[in-house]
């Protein structure tokens, strides 16, 4: 029962990604938008149930239960989701349908293959992942800064605009706010105590993101805006999912406090970058929150752990960060140019003829 919960509140929370990044896109492009994300998640759907699972888990289709298997989607979905702002900021969905799959067999399953099969080779090694720091945000912030560098060299930058409708956006982060919960808890399975220490410090690392957030603005501008607020609602979530399962409420705030300004700084200089254009900020976001977040679980949970363990956990990070980048790096040059060599095949069999 408590996983049928956590799958369902999950549903809301992933397509609430979608409505939330309508308001970074011009109005001419919102609805094709909007068509293009629900697309994307289908083509992932669909190579989840092909051979996604197995993959990832290292167990048959047939092995998992039904909700098992959908809730291991959504974490895989949530990923896609992340970067869909970023890839569709001038990708099409006729190319969604030959990045996704090489993506997913590429970077996603072996990442979660590595960190949360019961053989993988990381957490065999005693690395340590809850609710997918590693495994969906490091993932997809990576990928969308390799998308966003690609971007500038296919086609341009357009202007990022801001958030034109304060309570669909408002909506949309509550939405996402409660589906986190779930996506927090999911892990624990049906361990009530776990269950309940999830959700602590889901909601201390809120708070400590947006005290993170609110003190680093104020100090710099010496006012707040709604949107401060928000962005330290969504980046304390994301901190959170590296040691939501493995920390104290305390240590979870404090993890959320210092990761949230360097992520706020990580967004405010990508803005001012040229050489690389991320739509959504899902880069600073995504793999900012919970790199730093990482990097402050080390330092605080070292001395809890076996020794040499801050170090397994940093080996992870950097195996999960280079595996994303050339992946992502592979599948979208196939791509590109995949069309382009079956054009040129088609056109020199015509030129023979």
């Amino acid at each position: 029962m408590l996983q049928l919960s956590e799958f369902l509140v999950m549903i809301p929370m992933i397509l609430s990604v979608g409505i939330l990044y309508l308001d970074y896109f011009p109005l001419s492009q919102r609805r094709q938008l909007g068509k293009q994300f629900i697309g994307l998640l289908s083509i992932g759907f669909v190579f989840w149930w092909l051979y996604g699972y197995p993959l990832a888990t290292g167990n048959s289709i047939r092995s998992g239960t039904t909700l098992t298997i959908l809730i291991q989607f959504e974490f895989y979905a949530y990923a896609l989701a992340m970067f869909s702002g970023t890839f569709f900021s001038r990708y099409t969905s006729k190319q969604a349908l030959i990045f996704i799959p090489i993506w997913t067999g590429l970077v996603y399953c072996p990442i979660a293959w590595l960190l949360w099969a019961n053989d993988g080779w990381l957490l065999n090694l005693g690395a340590l992942d809850f609710s997918g720091g590693l495994v969906v945000h490091v993932t997809a912030g990576i990928t969308s800064l390799v998308l966003g560098r690609r971007l500038l060299t296919q086609q341009g930058r357009f202007q990022q605009l801001p958030s034109t409708n304060q309570g669909r956006h408002i909506i949309a982060i509550g939405l996402i706010t409660l589906g986190w919960f779930g996506f927090n808890a999911a892990p624990a399975d049906n361990n009530v105590e776990l269950i309940k220490q999830t959700v602590m410090n889901t909601f201390t690392a809120i708070g400590g993101s947006i005290m993170g957030v609110s003190c680093l603005t104020w100090w710099q501008t010496r006012k707040l805006q709604l949107t401060d607020i928000t962005t330290g609602m969504l980046g304390g979530l994301v901190i959170s999912t590296i040691s939501v399962g493995y920390v104290t409420p305390l240590v979870s705030m404090l993890i959320a406090v210092s990761s949230s300004i360097g992520m706020v700084l990580l967004i405010q200089w990508s803005h001012q970058q040229r050489s690389f254009f991320d739509a959504v900020d899902s880069f600073a976001m995504n793999a900012g929150g919970a790199i730093l977040a990482t990097l402050a679980f080390m330092l605080v949970a070292c001395w809890q752990r076996p020794a040499g363990w801050a170090w397994i956990e940093l080996v992870a990070l950097v195996v999960v960060s280079l595996i994303t980048w050339l992946g992502t790096e592979i599948a979208i040059r196939i791509t590109i140019w995949w069309p382009k060599i079956i054009l040129e095949k088609i056109y020199n069999n015509g030129k023979k003829n």
